[in-house]
């Protein structure tokens, strides 16, 4: 969504279109890549009303999910280096400033969590989806004001470059290597500065300041495309050939 959306949603009203940004996919070990084999230049130059329309039809899936209002993703699992938990602590700190809504995408919250949730007073903002297949992930990444991912360490950081590559804003912990996946591309922060990551949450509700990163995102995301990849291990591979 870009600004107009969301100035859109901040009001309560429906969201009038999407930028024309809806993400490619290939499956990758159980979950969903953005990142296909088909011409790189179709993730990033669909038509907007089209895209608008796919987005709506596969989020009206979610019934507990109220397309009026704005939500925030985190895509991940229960291990504590996701950090869950903060998550929850982060948004909690935004609830009195706007009327959001918080989306897990992945395993189910534990029991624990949902009494945070409920100490915190947004345990009624929160939904959580199991299991996102490919379509589903698109358009939750292409709808969402911002991927929030505090994760403590990771091995990658996948959810960073496909948010991006579905025009999301990404707020993730500023070491790498997701810092380095998000190549400068994101609101980035220590994983204790959690009341900063609550202010980069609402400071994306400026249409100017969204769009920035959004179109950052986009960019970054290229890194990652498969033709891209491909040429970078080419030339890796060539590199290693002359020192030999």
């Amino acid at each position: 969504m870009d600004g107009q959306n969301l100035a859109a949603m901040d009001s309560g009203r429906a969201a009038p279109g999407y930028r024309g940004c809806l993400c490619l996919t290939r499956h990758r070990g159980g979950r969903s890549s953005p990142f296909g084999n088909e011409r790189e230049d179709a993730i990033y130059h669909r038509d907007p009303k089209r895209v608008e329309e796919e987005v709506r039809a596969r989020l009206a899936r979610l019934s507990q999910l109220k397309l009026n209002r704005p939500f925030v993703l985190h895509v991940g699992s229960h291990l504590r280096r996701k950090n869950r938990a903060g998550v929850v602590r982060i948004f909690a700190r935004t609830k009195d400033h706007w009327n959001a809504q918080l989306v897990f995408a992945g395993d189910r919250l534990s029991n624990d969590l949902w009494t945070q949730a409920r100490a915190r007073g947004v345990a009624d903002r929160i939904i959580e989806i199991g299991s996102a297949e490919s379509e589903l992930l698109e358009a939750l990444y292409n709808g969402a004001h911002a991927l929030l991912f505090p994760s403590r360490f990771e091995g990658f950081g996948w959810p960073i470059a496909e948010a991006q590559a579905c025009g999301c804003p990404v707020l993730c912990r500023g070491a790498a290597p997701m810092s380095e996946v998000a190549g400068g591309a994101a609101l980035l922060r220590d994983i204790a500065d959690e009341d900063g990551f609550a202010k980069d949450l609402l400071r994306l509700r400026d249409p100017a300041t969204r769009e920035k990163y959004r179109e950052r995102g986009l960019q970054n995301a290229r890194r990652f495309s498969a033709k891209k990849m491909a040429e970078e291990y080419l030339s890796l591979y060539r590199q290693l050939g002359m020192a030999a």
